[in-house]
């Protein structure tokens, strides 16, 4: 009967586990999905709403915790948000 007990428990635990490992993957796929796109409307026009969504798209990235940036050539979405001067672009 213990054993039961511990073999439901390890299952539970694990699927859980799973699942959150699961939901932070689709966060950042979501998330770098929304960067290449950003960085792409940005190459394509250089203008102060695109480099805000460009920052904006950075910011997620980065809150979700996501880090593979090989998808970005190795462009490094912290120095998107911290050193892009979006001001200084016409809008």
């Amino acid at each position: 009967m213990f054993n039961r007990f511990v073999i439901i428990i390890s299952l539970v635990l694990f699927i859980n586990f799973s699942c959150e490992e699961a939901e932070e993957a689709v966060l950042c796929a979501d998330a770098s999905l929304e960067l290449v796109n950003a960085m792409n409307s940005f190459n394509d026009s250089q203008t102060s709403s695109n480099c805000n969504s460009l920052q904006s798209a950075a910011s997620k990235y980065l809150s979700n915790n996501c880090s593979d940036t090989s998808g970005f050539g190795g462009v490094d979405p912290a120095f998107i948000v911290d050193s892009l001067n979006c001001d200084i672009l016409p809008s």
